[in-house]
């Protein structure tokens, strides 16, 4: 078993659609990454949503809760 660390994507942009009832999308909020490569979004209703991050789409659902972490999987940087 091994172990890659990776740095964090820093500056990397982060937007969150609404996924509407006729299917299309709605930009909610857009934000970039930090220095330790974290995001946040606040008042985010519950819903169905798409996380675009540095151009890759990853479909989520926000439940209600004060906090969510939403992991994400990145395919490997070469």
């Amino acid at each position: 078993m091994s172990s890659v660390l990776r740095a964090p994507l820093v500056g990397v942009g982060v937007a969150l659609f609404e996924v509407k009832p006729n299917k299309t999308f709605r930009l909610v909020r857009q934000t970039v990454t930090a220095p330790d490569g974290k995001y946040y979004f606040n008042n985010v209703h519950p819903g169905q949503y798409v996380l675009r991050i540095g151009g890759i789409n990853y479909p989520l659902k926000v439940g209600e809760t004060q906090m969510q972490d939403i992991p994400v999987i990145a395919p490997p940087r070469h």
